[in-house]
């Protein structure tokens, strides 16, 4: 560990910091700002970020910042300070329910009743926050439990291979249903940057001649600017209706499907549409929707494979397929640019035509 994002007011922790320079302190106004700048380093870094919250009331004002991290799979170690166990049944001041709270956006959470144990929970702590699916962490500490001293000998924390190659099976499945595909289409979210796949899934893409969509609300997954990625998309939303509708076969990266934002009764995915998804994290496959192949494994490592795949087996007329449908979609692309572009000037010269009805109407009222 590098940087801490604590807030102020832990001074047995912040006595500790200070015998320790090795660590850098990155002081916070308040928690949910804290909380924000330890998400920020997790995921710029890709390693985990270490915050450190304030008894109860400060863990409550961090859960906007908490929930977003849970939402995104950011990799984050939280310690929050808890009162004296020996003063927790008169209902302290600033006490509460830390466990109950941690549990709504961390993947574990535990609470150390005796010094003796920090070690090995803190190493675990680390461990699971990197462990695919990624996610925070939490840890109470009591505040007799920081006053206690104990004999520390360094141990390196376990470090496990996480990139887990995909199901021969579910490879080959996949592969049946992208070499028919006349209509593909991708959805591509915080998965995609949490493994370190945007090379893996731009070749992917060109390989199969697919249009490229982000999920909304998430990282930049694709580059803005290549041919193929047409935007933001809420899966959910009536436009997203229609172009679901016009695909025949849909392709989730790292994405959950779908979060919905609004109730609709109306099943997402168009009937005909076969859905391949593609995540390290075994709860969002068929979670909301049946899938027609559900791959569970290392996106990068998953992406690599059916690249490679594709390269071998796509036959020339199917190559033939994939040019003409990129050409279809830069063109659709450069049109919409044009579109835009004269949106644009058309809202500009009305504006300034109502600007000059103003100044007219002001210049006659003064009689000029």
């Amino acid at each position: 560990m590098s940087s801490a994002f604590p807030v102020p007011r832990k001074f047995l922790f912040m006595e500790a910091l200070e015998r320790e320079p090795a660590i850098k302190y990155i002081l916070g106004l308040n928690e949910i700002v804290s909380a924000a700048m330890a998400e920020g380093y997790a995921r710029a870094s890709g390693r985990p970020g270490f915050l450190n919250l304030h008894t109860g009331p400060g863990l409550a004002a961090s859960l906007p910042m908490l929930y977003n991290a849970h939402a995104g799979g950011v990799p984050l170690v939280i310690t929050v300070g808890q009162q004296h166990t020996r003063l927790l049944q008169y209902d302290p001041h600033l006490s509460g329910d830390i466990l109950g709270m941690g549990k709504l956006y961390t993947k574990w959470c535990t609470e150390i009743t005796h010094a003796e144990d920090l070690q090995v929970t803190i190493q675990r702590a680390f461990k699971m926050a990197m462990q695919p699916p990624t996610g925070p962490v939490l840890i109470s500490i009591p505040q007799n439990v920081l006053a206690q001293e104990i004999e520390f000998q360094y141990r390196p924390n376990t470090f496990v291979f996480p990139r887990l190659r995909p199901d021969r099976d579910a490879v080959d499945g996949a592969l049946d249903i992208l070499l028919k595909a006349q209509k593909p289409l991708i959805l591509v979210e915080s998965g995609v940057s949490r493994s370190d796949a945007l090379e893996q899934a731009v070749r992917f893409a060109e390989l199969i001649g697919a249009r490229v969509y982000q999920q909304w609300m998430s990282d930049v997954n694709f580059p803005v600017d290549h041919p193929q990625y047409l935007g933001d998309l809420d899966p959910t939303s009536p436009p997203a209706k229609k172009l679901l509708g016009e695909a025949d076969v849909l392709i989730g990266i790292g994405c959950p499907m779908f979060a919905m934002a609004f109730y609709n009764p109306e099943f997402a995915i168009p009937e005909g549409v076969r859905f391949v998804h593609i995540d390290e994290n075994p709860w969002e496959i068929g979670k909301n929707f049946p899938v027609d192949c559900g791959i569970q494994a290392d996106i990068k490592t998953t992406l690599e494979e059916l690249n490679r795949a594709l390269e071998r087996q796509m036959p020339p007329e199917g190559k033939s397929d994939v040019q003409r449908r990129v050409k279809e979609i830069k063109e659709e692309k450069a049109l919409e640019k044009v579109i835009d572009r004269q949106k644009k000037i058309i809202a500009e010269q009305a504006m300034d035509i109502s600007i000059l009805k103003e100044v007219k109407k002001h210049l006659q009222k003064k009689g000029l």
